[in-house]
């Protein structure tokens, strides 16, 4: 998987697990991407206990939201341009929010998905963000 596409998924998973999101946009993304998947997870239960998914289908809410927030296409193309203006203005006045960021973003991409899929390889990188962001 291209490093470029680890790091937009890695932000859409950093986002998810922000305690500052508003849980109501998370929900309403979350729910877009379970109507168009047809997975079965309880978003709600997702985002409030900050769970991740274990079906097939719900491991692919996690590449869908990467895409609806404009990261990737469907094909896992990545925006460049999309993901530094997230960036800056959701860590752009928080120096330490954005040295957190990258500190998880660091350790997560040396997670080997050369053999999954899009849709696990999301899961294994929120596994992972969820993991650094509870412990640094």
């Amino acid at each position: 998987m291209n490093t470029l596409i680890l790091l937009s998924v890695v932000f859409a998973a950093i986002n998810l697990c922000q305690a500052d999101l508003d849980k109501a946009q998370a929900i309403e993304l979350l729910e877009k991407c379970q109507t168009k998947l047809g997975s079965e997870e309880d978003i709600k239960a997702m985002v409030e206990e900050k769970l991740i998914p274990t079906s097939e289908k719900g491991k692919c809410l996690l590449h869908c939201v990467a895409a609806e927030k404009g990261f990737v296409d469907e094909e896992g193309k990545v925006n460049k341009e999309a993901i530094g203006k997230y960036l800056e203005k959701k860590y752009g006045d928080d120096k330490e929010k954005m040295e957190k960021a990258a500190k998880i973003m660091a350790l997560c991409s040396v997670i080997d998905v050369s053999k999954m899929d899009k849709c696990e390889a999301a899961n294994e990188y929120m596994k992972c963000v969820k993991e650094k962001k509870e412990t640094l």
